[in-house]
């Protein structure tokens, strides 16, 4: 989830001593995000490191 999401608790259920189980619904912030930090691509491998010199 990227950052600087904000939730409203829409309910509170209790589920036994101290666990709950809360839903959420996601609201636009009053100070909207300027720009989303890009994500590394899922396909893209990271580089080998290089080789150790002798």
């Amino acid at each position: 989830m990227p950052a600087a999401r904000q939730f409203k608790v829409v309910s509170c259920l209790s589920q036994g001593k101290n666990f709950y189980m809360i839903q959420l619904k996601e609201i636009q912030p009053p100070f909207p995000l300027i720009e989303l930090v890009p994500q590394p691509s899922p396909s893209s491998e990271p580089e080998p490191p290089p080789p150790m010199p002798m």
